[in-house]
């Protein structure tokens, strides 16, 4: 067996040279080179699994959208009749509102009505009577001549100025429109009957 030896060509005294520290191999059990492999294998393991992540959540919005809007898509009728439900009861909400406010108001409808009537002028004719806030315009025409009609309407605001039933509640009363009706002898005229501020 020496002669096989001697073949190599080695030498009587050959052995490993540990004096080249740098050359020898890693004796740990878990070496440098694994951990840092491990921490970087973990971080792209982290990165894709947060990007299958997103995707996974990009697709479930998508398909609840989707769904979402068929179902809108759907009961759109139904939907529409709800909201003309509510536009209806709104206007009949708005009634209910003013006709509480004509009931409980400062100034009693009918019993206004009721001295408007008695007191007018027997020529005149009353077409409208019309509330807006704090006002009340009172429009109608009176089969008289110009001059004539404009000394009953002037001696007629003066009467409901002085009258308890009718002036008290009010602030103002005038003429804010007197003109000639084409037909005859026709005077349209308008009245304006400002409330009192409330105190």
């Amino acid at each position: 067996m020496s002669a096989e030896v001697n073949q190599l060509n080695l030498s009587p005294h050959w052995h490993v040279d540990c004096r080249l520290v740098a050359d020898l191999p890693e004796d740990s059990v878990i070496g440098v080179r694994f951990l840092i492999n491990t921490a970087m294998g973990a971080i792209t393991l982290a990165i894709l699994l947060g990007t299958a992540w997103l995707f996974y959540g990009g697709l479930t919005m998508r398909e609840t959208l989707g769904d979402w809007e068929k179902r809108l898509g759907e009961r759109r009728q139904e939907i529409a009749e709800v909201e003309n439900m509510q536009l209806a009861f709104n206007r009949e909400v708005d009634a209910v509102d003013l006709a509480h406010e004509l009931i409980h108001s400062r100034l009693p409808v009918t019993q206004f009505v009721q001295q408007l009537g008695r007191t007018r002028p027997d020529l005149m004719v009353i077409d409208l009577i019309e509330r807006s806030g704090d006002l009340i315009i009172l429009r109608g025409a009176l089969r008289e001549s110009s001059e004539r009609a404009s000394r009953l309407l002037t001696t007629h605001v003066q009467r409901l100025r002085e009258d308890p039933a009718v002036g008290p509640p009010f602030q103002d009363i005038v003429i804010s429109s007197l003109e000639r009706f084409s037909e005859g002898d026709q005077i349209r005229f308008e009245l304006t009957f400002r409330l009192k501020p409330e105190e």
